[in-house]
Formats: C-alpha cells, sequence, structure tokens
C-alpha cells in the first residue's frame, strides 16, 4: 500500500481514517490472502474448463471433416 502525502500530518490521518480491515498489520491479513489468492486460482480453472468445452463442442460439430486442398 504505497501513496503519496504532501505532509507526515497527512499520512498520519490517512492511516487513521483507514478501516482496521484494511490495514497490512491486520491480525487475518494471511488468511485473506490466501483465500483470495484460491478464489482468483477457482475462477481461472473454470474459465479454463468453460474454454475447454467450447473447443470440445465446435470439434464435435465439426466432426470428421477435414480441409480440402
Amino acid at each position: 500500500m504505497l501513496a503519496g502525502y504532501l505532509t507526515p500530518a497527512d499520512c498520519a490521518a490517512a492511516i487513521a481514517d483507514m478501516d482496521d480491515a484494511e490495514r497490512l498489520n491486520a491480525a487475518d491479513i494471511v488468511e485473506r490472502y490466501h483465500e483470495a489468492v484460491k478464489k482468483y486460482q477457482d475462477q481461472l480453472t473454470q474459465k479454463r474448463r468453460a474454454r475447454e468445452e467450447q473447443k470440445q463442442a465446435v470439434a464435435a460439430r465439426r466432426g470428421t471433416l477435414h480441409a480440402v486442398g
């Protein structure tokens, strides 16, 4: 979490306004990070599956047709 501030007071005010759960020193930050990574990996897996199913559907529609030339 990087941000530019004009004065140290601006920085301190921004930190004071920040929700405790958003801070990097939150007690459960590591667990939430791992959950977010797992969720993202699951989304990627679903997208890969959908692409593979789409490829298989296209191949099934084409059947045994071959290019001639």
